[in-house]
C-alpha cells in the first residue's frame, strides 16, 4: 500500500524576480516618505524652540536697555547691535530706538529689536517692538 501525501503548498507559485524588486521599491519610497515627513517635523520644532529661546531673550534684553537708561540716563551705540549664542547656535540682532516724546523729566522711546539667525538654510527673524518710557527720579 502506497500513501500520498500532497502538501497544498505544492501548486502555490513562486514569486518572480520582477515582483520581488517592485516590493521592495514600493517599500523603500514609503520608507523616504516617512522619513521626509519626519525631517520637516523636525525641523519645524528645532525653529519653534529657537524662536522661543530668542523671545526670552529679547525680554531679557528689552529689561536690561530699561535699566541703563534708567541707571546711565543714556543708551550707548554699543547698545545698537550684537550677537550672541544659544544653543550652540549663533544668532544676530540690531536695536532700533526713537525717541517719540520727551522733556527733561520724562522720555518715551519706541524700541524695535530685531534677532536673526540660520534654521538649516534658511534665514529666520523675530522682531519685537516695546515702548520704554524714562523717567527722573528726584529727591526732594
Amino acid at each position: 500500500m502506497k500513501i500520498e501525501v500532497k502538501s497544498h503548498y505544492a501548486h502555490q507559485k513562486a514569486l518572480s524576480l520582477v515582483e520581488v524588486l517592485v516590493a521592495a521599491a514600493v517599500l523603500s519610497l514609503g520608507v523616504i516618505l516617512v522619513s521626509q515627513g519626519m525631517l520637516v517635523a523636525l525641523e519645524g520644532f528645532n525653529y519653534a524652540v529657537d524662536y522661543l529661546n530668542v523671545l526670552l531673550w529679547m525680554d531679557w534684553k528689552f529689561w536690561d536697555l530699561h535699566d541703563k537708561l534708567m541707571n546711565y540716563r543714556t543708551l550707548g551705540v554699543e547698545d545698537n547691535q550684537g550677537a550672541f549664542s544659544l544653543n550652540n547656535r549663533n544668532f544676530n540682532w540690531d536695536l532700533n530706538f526713537n525717541l517719540i516724546e520727551g522733556t527733561k523729566e520724562a522720555s518715551l522711546y519706541e524700541m524695535t529689536l530685531n534677532v536673526y539667525w540660520k534654521e538649516g538654510m534658511r534665514p529666520a527673524k523675530a522682531t519685537r517692538t516695546a515702548d520704554v518710557l524714562y523717567v527722573m527720579i528726584t529727591d526732594k
